[in-house]
């Protein structure tokens, strides 16, 4: 991940990085910027994980990718996210 990315979550707010909110907006962010093919659930948590340790590990990922499916936010293609499809 670019060096911006560290900035954008240390910036994203006074909260600690592992809060709910800003685990999503940072991937949603990573997913629409970096992957808007997709990417895998588990190749997503090890990215994190390697990034930004165990705060962005698996658990918190999976955990943001479930309720940004929930809100429309990123759609699920088997094990695959990836951001909607817009309507032309």
């Amino acid at each position: 991940m670019p060096s911006w990315w560290r900035r954008r979550i240390r910036t994203q707010s006074e909260r600690p990085i592992s809060d709910d909110a800003v685990v999503e907006s940072v991937v949603l962010a990573y997913i629409v910027d970096e992957q808007p093919e997709g990417v895998l659930i588990p190749m997503l948590a090890l990215r994190f994980n390697a990034e930004f340790g165990q705060e962005l590990g698996g658990s918190a990922v999976e955990r943001a990718v479930r309720e940004l499916v929930r809100d429309g936010r990123l759609r699920m293609d088997g094990g695959r996210v990836a951001p909607p499809i817009q309507p032309c």
